[in-house]
């Protein structure tokens, strides 16, 4: 699991009702697949936890010097930022 923070670069629909989202992932995005992220920063009263899909990675672009991973899907660009392994002693 991974905690990180994902950006929208650009997009050209309205879905994504932030510009960002902290919260963790289980996978880095993969091309192929949709990414899926989760926050409890939840939009919606009495939820616990916001989810986040996006349509099919169809790019990654990593940056080996600060671990920031940017991303293509069908609609959008996102970068995900300030990506930390989860500590699994702590779990």
């Amino acid at each position: 699991m991974y905690y990180c923070t994902l950006k929208k670069i650009e997009s050209n629909h309205s879905r994504l009702r932030t510009e960002t989202v902290e919260g963790f992932t289980i996978e880095m995005p993969i091309v192929g697949q949709s990414f899926c992220m989760y926050s409890k920063d939840t939009l919606t009263p009495d939820t616990d936890i916001r989810s986040i899909t996006t349509s099919t990675v169809q790019e990654v672009v990593t940056n080996p010097q600060n671990y920031d991973v940017m991303f293509h899907t069908r609609n959008s660009s996102y970068m995900l930022v300030d990506v930390r392994l989860a500590d699994s002693s702590k779990e």
